[in-house]
């Protein structure tokens, strides 16, 4: 009776008791509300990361795929031309990204092989300090690379290459990667050569044909001027002749019926004159003599020996002379005298 009563006379405490037990009692509840609410949210996250990362992963295949499409593309397109094409590193050539298959036809090696020291070591000698030089210099310049120069194939026969290669750079100016192409040139030299070697022949033929005509037009002046009364001036016009289309100086030496070997004729091409110069002498000497004995042309002397103290060279006045011959002048089956030509 006592304890009922004191609880009638509180009842806040009654209150307060009834809070804590729905307290006690309802708390579990709210904990689990919080928690689905959390694993709802969360389950949300989950499928929006999922779906992006499905919606990028989608993106990098088809950029992906796109990227092999235009690779496949670009091989098929280099593969069919007649020159090999070369993708490497913007700064090192021996960073090799793509070779043609049209190399190994090339040089004989295999694309697997080829990169930019494989090039530098089978450079032709004669070729390879140019074409580095060549190298240096565009890179250094910023310019585009194009050079003619031979390498050895694998075989070690001559190839004959150009190349034309530069720096492609992207949007942001930055390089990105060095690309070249090689062009086998070995049929169009060979063909140059055919051309030079057919030229070369064509003005040998003309140059012979002119000095033919030339010849012709000598021994026709020289008939002609055979027919002159005066003997002595059809032998100098001969001596003049000789001199403008043989030789740089001419001398003709003449026995006279009933005389000895005297000279009647003297040219020669006027250099121009020098101080000092010295005429040459008057008479002949023993090497013109010996040839009208013995009937037979002769070099006298080598040239830069004297000839009876006589100095070749102060006589041509400058003159680059190269060969001096005597040829014996017959006439009724005997030796007459002798003509002397130097050039």
């Amino acid at each position: 009776m006592l304890q009922s009563r004191s609880l009638s006379s509180r009842p806040w405490l009654i209150a307060v008791a009834g809070l804590i037990v729905t307290a006690v009692i309802t708390a579990p509840f709210f904990f689990v509300t919080r928690l689905v609410e959390q694993l709802a949210i969360a389950a949300a996250l989950s499928l929006a990361v999922a779906v992006g990362a499905w919606l990028l992963a989608r993106r990098l295949d088809r950029r992906g795929q796109e990227l092999v499409d235009a690779e496949r593309k670009y091989q098929d397109l280099t593969d069919g031309l007649p020159l090999v094409t070369w993708v490497y590193g913007a700064k090192d050539r021996n960073d090799t990204r793509l070779v043609g298959p049209q190399i190994e036809a090339t040089v004989g090696y295999s694309p697997e092989q080829w990169d930019g020291e494989l090039l530098e070591r089978i450079l032709h000698p004669d070729d390879r300090d140019r074409v580095l030089g060549e190298l240096a210099s565009a890179a250094e310049q910023g310019v585009p690379f194009e050079s003619e120069y031979r390498v050895l194939g694998r075989n070690g026969e001559v190839v004959w290459l150009r190349e034309h290669a530069r720096i492609v750079s992207g949007a942001d100016g930055e390089p990105r990667f060095g690309q070249s192409f090689l062009i086998d040139v070995g049929e169009l030299k060979r063909i140059e050569d055919e051309k030079d070697s057919l030229l070369a022949g064509q003005r040998a033929a003309v140059s012979e044909t002119v000095e033919r005509q030339g010849r012709l037009d000598l021994l026709r002046e020289v008939a002609d001027a055979a027919t002159s009364p005066d003997y002595r001036a059809a032998i100098e016009r001969v001596a003049e002749l000789v001199v403008r289309d043989f030789g740089d100086w001419c001398l003709i030496d003449l026995a006279e019926e009933g005389s000895p070997l005297k000279r009647l004729a003297v040219a020669r091409a006027e250099p121009g004159s020098k101080k000092g110069e010295r005429a040459p002498q008057q008479e002949p000497d023993e090497a013109v003599r010996s040839v009208v004995a013995s009937g037979s042309p002769q070099i006298v002397p080598p040239l830069g020996e004297r000839s009876n103290g006589q100095e070749p060279g102060r006589f041509l006045g400058g003159i680059n002379a190269s060969s001096l011959i005597c040829v014996p002048l017959r006439a009724r089956q005997r030796s007459i005298g002798a003509i002397r030509a130097r050039r």
